[in-house]
């Protein structure tokens, strides 16, 4: 899964813990966003251009670009999650 390679990569031991006990839920959320039509298939494309970013960033070694990617992606993916749980 690429969240828990960037978690080991960055040794990040918080996202780690976080991506295991919500990895079922994200894996559903991401089949559904692969497998949809309209939004959720634009969900797809944006994610994984986000991925390239961070992907491309880490391979520079440039830690403050791949720092901005990963929050753009999480307030991007965070705002399309929040949108299925309009009274949560």
């Amino acid at each position: 899964c690429f969240h828990m390679t960037v978690a080991r990569a960055t040794q990040n031991t918080l996202l780690a813990s976080l991506l295991e006990a919500t990895r079922g839920y994200l894996q559903e959320w991401i089949k559904r966003s692969l497998a949809g039509e309209g939004s959720e298939k634009n969900r797809a494309r944006l994610s994984q251009e986000q991925h390239v970013k961070i992907v491309v960033a880490l391979r520079r070694g440039d830690g403050d670009a791949a720092r901005t990617a990963m929050v753009e992606h999480v307030l991007s993916s965070s705002q399309d999650l929040r949108a299925h749980f309009p009274n949560g």
